[in-house]
């Protein structure tokens, strides 16, 4: 038989949607976010299946009942799709509303299906799915994206907004009892022509979150989330005009490694510096100078002799509550001057911890 404009138009759309499916399915395994992709592809497939049916209808014979598979798989879709961009935006997905919802819209669709009278009612589920779906990920890109990707993210919501308008005007044109109006036909194309563009958005705001995953990989020292001696001091120079920097040592810390193993020692470093890193004001920077040793880099409107002995009360207090017995840390301080080498501050603040460490340990002192 021969295929209509409608057909048509609902083929390419479901090629559209199945071709991008298999590419991001494809790109999903070579990177971080690969649950977000595969998500996502499964949520252009499920598209592509339910257009296909539309077009390969007449070949199908789909009527009744047939048209449950079509309207349950755009409702999953748009699902899917929903889950997937709170992914890419690292938020969790409400999924109890999302499964209430869907099993809600179900039961309709199974009400509904067979009644040509319901027809419009099916249209507006169906499609009215699909077009909260797109302005719910307009909105999550809005909201929550990083300053680094408002480009790509403006993109996506633009995008999503305007195939969220094409799927309203689908509305209107069912229950204006235009359905088979190729009209309807080129609504469906558009929509599938604008996801192409959305998905680039996607590819590039995932690709950006892959390479800061991948700096703060490379930057992090991974015990105890502080950074690595490089990344430290790279991002110290920019910053040290007036600021303070402190070495830390943990006192005794060749004693904790022997009396209780290094998976001990291990727990010491990574709980205290982790009571460390959240308390520390912004703007400062807290790296792994080697070992047991810390440097610690606060802004110059910080005063120090406030600041250090508390941060290293918190030390003490929860590094001796990881290993069950006192442990206790010493600091050496000192403030950058003018014209002054970061080495030679680092130089100043060392001897004050060794200062410290002579005056019996568990205490911060400040360089002359």
């Amino acid at each position: 038989m021969q295929l209509t404009s409608f057909d048509i138009a609902f083929f390419s759309a479901a090629l559209i949607n199945l071709t991008s499916a298999v590419m991001l399915a494809g790109i999903a395994p070579a990177t971080p976010m690969r649950k977000a992709l595969w998500v996502y592809a499964a949520g252009l497939g499920l598209m592509g299946v339910s257009l296909l049916t539309v077009a390969l209808r007449t070949w199908l014979g789909i009527s009744g009942q047939d048209w449950l598979i079509t309207n349950t798989t755009s409702v999953l879709s748009a699902a899917c799709l929903i889950v997937a961009v709170h992914y890419i935006f690292e938020r969790a997905p409400p999924y109890k509303a999302i499964a209430a919802t869907l099993a809600i819209l179900v039961l309709l669709l199974t009400i509904f299906d067979g009644d040509v009278d319901k027809r419009p009612l099916r249209s507006l589920i169906t499609v009215g799915a699909l077009m909260v779906s797109m302005f719910w990920r307009a909105g999550l890109a809005l909201r929550f994206h990083p300053r680094d990707e408002r480009g790509p993210a403006v993109a996506m919501a633009l995008l999503l907004s305007t195939n969220g308008s094409v799927m309203l005007v689908a509305i209107v044109w069912s229950f204006l009892g235009e359905a088979n109006n190729p009209a309807v036909g080129f609504a469906a194309m558009t929509g599938a022509t604008i996801s192409v563009p959305v998905i680039v958005t996607v590819l590039m705001i995932v690709n950006r979150r892959a390479q800061a995953k991948l700096r703060m990989l490379a930057d992090t020292d991974t015990l105890t989330g502080a950074l690595n001696r490089r990344a430290f001091f790279e991002q110290a120079e920019q910053r040290l005009e007036g600021a303070v920097l402190a070495m830390i040592d943990f006192d005794n810390f060749k004693q904790i490694n022997d009396q209780h193993g290094h998976l001990a020692g291990d727990q010491v470093l990574a709980v205290g510096i982790g009571a460390l890193r959240s308390r520390i004001d912004p703007g400062s920077l807290l790296g792994r100078y080697g070992g047991e040793e810390f440097i610690l880099l606060l802004p110059p409107q910080v005063d120090p002799a406030k600041r250090i002995e508390p941060l290293r009360l918190g030390i003490n207090t929860a590094a001796s509550t990881a290993l069950g017995r006192p442990v206790t840390a010493s600091i050496g301080y000192a403030r950058h001057r003018a014209g002054e080498h970061i080495d030679a501050t680092i130089g100043r603040a060392d001897r004050a911890l060794y200062d410290a460490k002579a005056l019996g340990r568990n205490r911060s002192v400040c360089a002359a």
